[in-house]
């Protein structure tokens, strides 16, 4: 048992040591970006022509700071304020899957590839699932009242906050209080701490799942699970990643030991997309949005994208 647990304790000591330089630079880029708003002053941008708004709305989600729980107040106050459907899709599978600190740690964990190909994949995804829902919206795919999203306005007339139109909506969102500064740089501090322990606290967690996978899981049974290959690997990874609620921050010490364990470049790709985009808690929110249309297209969608990425590094 000693032994188990120094080796428990030494797996977690090797991968902090790696990776905490990346992840405070991570803590650090979204910090910034919360600071001055850069995420929000894109998504204003959203509710320009539709076209446009799926690129803003995609860029936008490569800025966000944000996993696939954390994009869906904003999701919320957009529907309820009337920004069309094709751009809120386009930012609810790009927020997910890219994030600024997701890419740093990607590329502190498992290299230049995988953080290019998290970048270019999302940003591409992110534009065809946008003009899918265009393109079924203009065959009058979708009814008018797709999404199921009510606007609530105050006594003034003015729209209330994502949280409190979620709540009026019964939709169980968390929140987190912010509190205007006049020194920038104390609201800095304050987002600082907040993303420290959201990106810090991820991070850590997903490094104690590694080392648990590398402990009290047999090592037999996950080789047998990753020998698969071919399409079959890819769609089984694409299945798993929507069950589990993979976070993109937690993606990246978990896909390391996969990794040490023989998992192959397609099915790292396809976990990477997945996870964050497809799992279930995210998906039951989503429901609550959406009418039923929607809903099956974006989780087919996004899964079809999932096993896309994955398949073209079995071409390779």
């Amino acid at each position: 048992m000693q032994e188990l647990i120094s080796k428990f304790l030494n797996i977690i000591y090797i991968e902090i040591s790696k990776m905490w330089v990346f992840t405070f630079i991570s803590i650090i880029i979204a910090s910034l970006i919360k600071t001055y708003q850069i995420d929000l002053k894109i998504r204003f941008l959203m509710q320009k022509k539709i076209k446009t708004g799926i690129l803003f709305a995609t860029f936008a989600g490569l800025v966000s700071p944000l996993c696939s729980c954390g994009i869906l107040p904003i999701a919320i106050s957009l529907s309820a304020a009337g920004v069309p459907l094709p751009p809120i899709t386009a930012l609810l599978f790009t927020s997910p899957a890219m994030g600024p600190e997701a890419l740093v740690l990607t590329y502190g964990g498992l290299g230049i590839k995988y953080a290019l190909v998290k970048l270019i994949f999302a940003t591409i995804f992110g534009i065809i699932i946008g003009f899918v829902f265009l393109f079924l919206q203009r065959l009058n795919f979708y009814t008018e009242d797709a999404i199921r999203i009510k606007p609530v306005f105050d006594e003034r007339g003015e729209l209330l906050s994502s949280y409190q139109i979620a709540c009026a909506n019964d939709i169980s969102i968390k929140t987190m209080n912010v509190i205007p500064r006049e020194s920038r740089f104390r609201f800095f501090l304050d987002r600082f701490y907040d993303m420290a322990l959201f990106i810090g606290g991820l991070t850590f967690l997903a490094i104690v799942i590694e080392a648990l996978l590398h402990i009290f899981i047999s090592q037999d049974i996950l080789k047998s699970l990753l020998s698969y290959s071919g399409m079959f690997s890819v769609l089984i990874t694409a299945f798993i990643g929507g069950l589990i609620p993979l976070n993109q921050i937690a993606f990246v010490p978990i896909a390391k030991g996969l990794q040490s364990l023989g998992a192959s470049d397609a099915v790292i790709v396809t976990l990477m997309f997945a996870g964050p985009t497809i799992s279930i808690p995210s998906i039951i929110v989503l429901y609550k949005m959406f009418k039923w249309r929607v809903f099956i297209t974006f989780v087919t969608v996004s899964f079809l994208l999932s096993l896309v990425a994955g398949l073209i590094f079995l071409v390779i």
